[in-house]
């Protein structure tokens, strides 16, 4: 059942207490040590912006977009460098209080994905984009490698992730949504087969921007209508919340990178799995 379009007006905005969890035994695809690489190379600020409201609205969407460009640009140096990075001057906040009054110039949900993009392209950095989002795409900008009226699939947030994707995850109950930073994903794999199967548990990490310095482990499971979600968002409520959306970027093949630097045309198109 396909609900009511999202507006992005929800915004949670609260302090969050993390949980740790220990995965021994289980199979991982991981993205946390390269995030607290970057966190111990810039100990006073840590590189990670914290949630805010400016003008009264919740900025999640354009604090965690941001988190996840800073990613990037650490972890691709040699990509995202002079001419092509993504923040020129590494100020986070200056950059998150300008994308968050682009998407809230419009709006809608659209408007982040629309956004991200031409976020890149305004620094003329190279991207891929792919994503998932349960209701309909059409009309939105630049499609390509966005799946509508799907909720994001394990299989889709698995792949991204190995591949070293930074994804944002969009997330709703009947209380609030949110937007959080995907980290990890993990699953008990009882016939060690090495891909998950029906009746194995699965876990799920994240970065919250409302607590950008610690990770949140939750117990993922699929809710009867075909969703992914986990139980509480906490300090807010003790209800199930869903994962409507998933929004990746990642860089491009190396022979698109060659083509930037010598003053070609960015090209946006699928990395080979």
């Amino acid at each position: 059942m396909k609900r009511k379009n999202i507006s992005i007006l929800g915004c949670l905005f609260v302090g969050l207490i993390a949980v740790s969890a220990s995965h021994a035994g289980w199979v991982d695809v991981n993205l946390a040590p390269d995030y607290w690489k970057y966190k111990q190379k810039y100990p006073g600020y840590e590189g990670y912006l914290e949630n805010t409201t400016i003008n009264g609205n919740g900025a999640c969407a354009a604090t965690s977009m941001i988190n996840s460009f800073w990613y990037l640009q650490n972890e691709f140096p040699t990509i995202y460098t002079t001419g092509h990075k993504l923040l020129p001057d590494d100020n986070l906040t200056d950059a998150r209080n300008s994308l968050h009054k682009r998407i809230w110039a419009g709006g809608s949900f659209s408007d982040i994905w629309e956004e991200k993009i031409k976020w890149f392209e305004r620094y003329n950095a190279p991207g891929v984009f792919k994503g998932m989002y349960y209701n309909s795409v059409d009309g939105w900008y630049k499609p390509d490698g966005l799946i509508g009226n799907n909720w994001p699939t394990w299989d889709f947030l698995w792949k991204e992730l190995s591949h070293k994707e930074d994804i944002e995850i969009f997330v709703e109950n009947s209380y609030t949504n949110h937007v959080l930073t995907l980290t990890s994903l993990h699953f008990n794999d009882k016939n060690n087969n090495k891909k998950w199967d029906i009746g194995e548990e699965r876990k799920i990490d994240y970065l919250d921007s409302n607590t950008p310095w610690k990770f949140t482990t939750k117990d993922l499971r699929e809710n009867s209508d075909g969703s992914l979600g986990f139980q509480n968002l906490e300090g807010v409520t003790l209800d199930a919340v869903w994962i409507y959306g998933a929004f990746s970027e990642s860089v491009p093949e190396p022979a698109t990178v060659l083509l930037l630097g010598l003053g070609g045309i960015a090209l946006f198109r699928r990395r080979r799995g």
